[in-house]
């Protein structure tokens, strides 16, 4: 069984090795990003299971690198404040149910687009007319 791997990207250093330390002890590999530039890079180019995504980073932050990402691929992506980042570092089994959910709500997403794209084809069969099936802005 492959490792997952999670790209953490946190500017902080000493928090930045603390995760790479217990998510590594956890069984993930870890790759690790300091700034929005290197996320978006690493993201592409190392192909993680899992972004931990701190919102206050140096040139690009948080909100602009997820929203740069969700369109380039389908990677989970958990935007965290040092706060949350900081309780789990406090309970490793926290960091395993917290990935663990994230997983399952992915593929519940990939199951959402999937049932909507079912029934764009179905009004398209009835109509002859491709519309697009409002969806949830979660």
């Amino acid at each position: 069984m492959s490792e997952k791997t999670i790209l953490v990207v946190e500017d902080e250093e000493n928090l930045l090795e603390t995760l790479r330390y217990r998510l590594t002890r956890e069984g993930y590999q870890v790759i690790a990003a300091r700034d929005g530039e290197q996320a978006i890079e690493l993201a592409r180019s190392g192909k993680p299971d899992l972004i931990l995504l701190d919102i206050m980073l140096p040139k690009l932050d948080g909100l602009e690198v997820c929203r740069i990402l969700r369109k380039q691929m389908t990677v989970p992506i958990l935007q965290v404040y040092r706060e949350l980042l900081t309780f789990m570092l406090k309970d490793p089994r926290t960091i395993d149910r917290a990935t663990h959910l994230l997983w399952v709500a992915h593929n519940l997403e990939r199951i959402a687009d999937r049932a909507t794209n079912i029934a764009e084809r179905v009004i398209f069969l009835i109509t002859g007319k491709m519309e697009e099936v409002a969806s949830s802005k979660y």
